[in-house]
């Protein structure tokens, strides 16, 4: 219909299994010829404990992956897990074969990141929404 597509991966979560699982996703849409302009990918963060706090105020059940090594130290604005290059650059590299078989390549990112991340993957650039200076819009 001539409207963009992005996709946003994000929280990346890594469970036993989290490889496979991603592989097969991103099988899936080359399969199914989906074809992002944009593929953002962002890490399990946390800007404080609000989500504990939206957990108690309203009586929620705790998640069912609640095992995250989250950083105390901030960087940037949020706490980050631990070992986000391993999980970007995995991530990374099965999008890019995924998509290795046909003329189609779409352009991967990442989201809520700190410089130095960005720098040591060598993805400084700007293909994410909250980055890019114009906007698109449907042409259907």
């Amino acid at each position: 219909l001539g409207c963009e597509t992005r996709i946003r991966l994000d929280p990346i979560l890594t469970p036993d299994g989290w490889e496979e699982q991603y592989r097969e996703f991103v099988n899936e849409m080359f399969e199914l010829e989906i074809k992002p302009s944009f593929i953002t990918l962002g890490t399990y963060r946390e800007k404080n404990d609000q989500i504990d706090n939206f957990r108690e105020k309203w009586g929620l059940l705790p998640a069912e992956i609640d095992d995250f090594d989250v950083s105390n130290k901030k960087e940037g604005t949020h706490f980050h897990i631990q070992g986000r290059n391993e999980i970007y650059s995995t991530v990374e590299t099965i999008i890019k074969k995924g998509y290795a078989g046909g003329s189609f390549k779409p352009l991967i990112s990442l989201c809520k990141e700190t410089h130095d991340i960005r720098k040591d993957l060598g993805m400084t650039n700007m293909y994410c929404n909250c980055l890019r200076s114009e906007s698109s819009e449907c042409n259907s």
